[in-house]
């Protein structure tokens, strides 16, 4: 039976995403990642998207950079006061980044290990294979995709922050998974925008690099 490559390539995402959750080693994350990366944008020029459909065409490079850097600008300020706000600073509690060497998680696993692959993958080259009579209906799939690809991650967080409660569980993966859907849909409205997916991966990486900054202040702070 033919499986349309939208499917198969999402069934693929699905089970590397285990494997890189569950098996994979620590040490591999980020070349594997990027080795993936790289073979999806690969599979997207294969089934026949251009590179301006791919949102990597160097010809809108400059214009996603200008929104990018802007988006993340709005995203650190936005990181910086939710950190201290009474209501979400508990948010920035994570044991994940107590020991690690801040400079190679935020200038080196998160870019290069997390975002580049993530941003292929969701933002690039699955909408495309997830073809619709328009935009909004594959940006809207692969978003829902982009929140359950969350799941695995969020349950790792979890079981390093010594969270056992099975009630707490169930909320901060449903919230993980929600949270990350909304922000799929809106990083691939980013893209379109922008005409160039590196607005989406400076938004993603600012999310991602000063929210860990900030999670490791916190914790060299209470170790003080």
């Amino acid at each position: 039976m033919w499986i349309a490559p939208g499917r198969f390539y999402a069934a693929a995402l699905g089970a590397w995403n285990v494997v890189v959750n569950r098996l994979l080693p620590a040490r591999f994350y980020v070349p594997a990642n990027l080795g993936v990366a790289a073979v999806s944008y690969a599979v997207g020029r294969a089934t026949g998207a251009s590179n301006e459909e791919l949102g990597t065409s160097t010809a809108t490079a400059r214009r996603g950079s200008r929104w990018g850097l802007v988006g993340a600008g709005l995203v650190a300020a936005g990181a910086g006061g939710a950190s201290r706000h009474r209501a979400t600073r508990h948010l920035f509690a994570d044991q994940r980044a107590a020991e690690a060497n801040t400079l190679f998680e935020t200038l080196v696993r998160i870019p290069f290990g997390t975002v580049a692959l993530e941003e292929v993958a969701f933002r690039s080259v699955l909408p495309e294979l997830l073809h619709g009579p328009s935009r909004s209906g594959p940006s809207l799939r692969s978003s829902a995709l982009f929140g359950l690809w969350h799941i695995l991650p969020t349950l790792n967080a979890l079981d390093i922050n010594e969270v056992a409660d099975p009630a707490t569980r169930r909320r901060a993966v449903a919230g993980g998974v929600a949270v990350t859907a909304v922000a799929g849909v809106v990083l691939d409205l980013l893209r379109l925008r922008s005409r160039s997916l590196v607005a989406p991966m400076l938004v993603h990486w600012s999310a991602n690099a000063v929210s860990y900054a900030l999670a490791a202040r916190r914790q060299a702070e209470a170790s003080e």
